[in-house]
């Protein structure tokens, strides 16, 4: 004989969950150390590049030397290096010499339109050609747009 294995009924006793050792406070502890950390390497980077910025501005051998370099590179980036007076100047002049000539280039296409609508106006007056449908009739008759439409529509009558 065989013996059939049968699932018992009974219920076993429930089962603790295992608590892990993480402390949650430490953990909080540690992040705002990072943090910390973080912020004070941020405020030290900040000093040192002030620093440098002054020495910087104080030798004027260096300051000529990083103006040559960043009128050589491609990208040139004038926001950290500042234009003299004169050079603003001169972009300023240009600018307003570019925004004069676009302001006249419109101006001129607009008298242009104008006059070649005065022009079409003083013409003789053309009867416009009147249009047909695809099967030979005017558009405008009654008839011909009662029966086109549902033929167009491929229904038939």
């Amino acid at each position: 004989m065989k013996t059939v294995k049968r699932y018992s009924t009974e219920v076993a006793p429930a089962k603790k969950l295992p608590k892990s050792n993480v402390q949650f406070a430490q953990i909080r502890a540690f992040l705002q150390r990072k943090e910390q950390e973080e912020k004070q390497k941020q405020i030290e980077e900040m000093r040192k590049k002030e620093k440098l910025l002054e020495l910087r501005a104080q030798n004027s051998k260096s300051n000529k030397r990083a103006k040559v370099m960043a009128s050589r590179t491609k990208d040139n980036n004038f926001g950290r290096i500042r234009l003299t007076e004169d050079e603003e100047e001169a972009r300023q002049k240009r600018e307003a010499e570019l925004q004069r000539k676009m302001l006249t280039d419109k101006v001129e296409r607009m008298k242009a339109r104008i006059k070649l609508q005065q022009e079409e106006e003083e013409q003789p007056h053309k009867r416009k050609r009147k249009r047909r449908t695809s099967a030979g009739e005017p558009v405008g008759s009654d008839d011909a747009a009662a029966v086109s439409a549902p033929t167009k529509l491929g229904l038939f009558l």
